[in-house]
């Protein structure tokens, strides 16, 4: 404002020092405003990205399954075949997101797509679905990714993957006849016990004659599971059994004992054995070849071990 007309220079002055720190005053608390305005929308956006990484989470927990070890070594071989002809990351994901037939996959590598062409790493994408991809498979990839040699990497982890399914696949061929068996053998003994015990306990009743403990028991077994109310009665405790089960596989003591006494056990402590050596070892070498430092290599195929 423009105090010109004011003959006298003092009361000039102090209307126009006055007008000054008004004006000072002011754009300071537009710019506090504004900065304030600043902090609010990074938090905004803040906020936003971690509910989208929590949904994306959620959401493949929900609605997905996880994929399972043939079709992840499937996926990861075809796209280090693409990446070796020269084939860009990107282009080699889209080509697997419109070809892979399960859907989780089909997920990732949508999502994967759209956070590379926003410029994310291929490492901070895979881990963030830690369902799918497990630590050997993020600690491969980022090193082949830093080094420089992804396709090497992905094919190491393609065979392995590949070597793990077969090794799964006899395990089920292998247990699919006793597992049947055994189906079949409680199927035949529930019948036994339900429709052929009552004859014979009807012709032991008119005997008169004391029966011996075994076939006490297989009678008493018999009445036990044709009186409804008995098995109603029984219910809380397989309950209760079944939850102090569950908290027990938790329990790190009793998963301590658990593991000590299978290796004490004739037969399976050599199968187990071998088989937590060789899933450590062929985890730790691929770690090793791909350049992964030894100490987190050895953290990493600790997590293997299933004993």
């Amino acid at each position: 404002m423009d105090y010109s007309f004011i003959n006298d220079p003092d009361l000039r002055s102090l209307l126009e020092k006055k007008n000054k720190d008004k004006k000072s005053k002011y754009s300071k608390q537009k710019k506090i405003k504004r900065e304030s305005y600043k902090e609010q929308k990074i938090l905004e956006q803040k906020k936003l990205k971690t509910n989208r990484l929590n949904s994306s989470r959620t959401q493949i927990k929900k609605k997905f399954r996880k994929p399972s070890t043939k079709n992840l070594a499937l996926a990861t071989k075809q796209l280090a075949s693409m990446i070796k002809t020269g084939l860009p990351l990107l282009e080699a994901l889209e080509i697997l997101y419109q070809t892979t037939e399960d859907q989780t996959l089909k997920f990732v590598f949508k999502d994967a797509t759209r956070s590379l062409s926003k410029g994310s790493s291929f490492v901070s994408i895979l881990q963030k679905y830690p369902d799918v991809f497990d630590e050997m498979y993020i600690a491969l990839v980022s090193a082949g990714e830093t080094a420089g040699l992804l396709e090497q990497v992905l094919e190491r982890e393609a065979l392995l993957l590949e070597s793990l399914a077969k090794i799964k696949s006899q395990i089920k061929s292998a247990l699919t006849y006793p597992i049947a068996i055994f189906i079949l053998t409680f199927i035949v003994v529930v019948v036994m016990m339900v429709f052929v015990i009552p004859v014979f306990q009807d012709m032991y009743s008119s005997s008169g004659t004391e029966l011996p403990v075994l076939t006490q028991s297989m009678i008493n077994a018999s009445d036990f599971l044709r009186d409804p109310i008995q098995i109603m009665k029984s219910l809380p405790l397989v309950l209760f059994l079944f939850f102090l089960g569950k908290k027990l596989i938790k329990n790190e003591s009793f998963l301590l004992y658990k593991d000590s006494l299978l290796l004490k056990l004739p037969l399976i402590s050599d199968l187990v054995t071998k088989s937590s050596l060789a899933n450590f070892s062929r985890t730790l070498a691929a770690l090793n070849s791909a350049g992964v430092p030894i100490l987190e290599a050895l953290v990493i195929s600790k997590k293997t071990l299933g004993n």
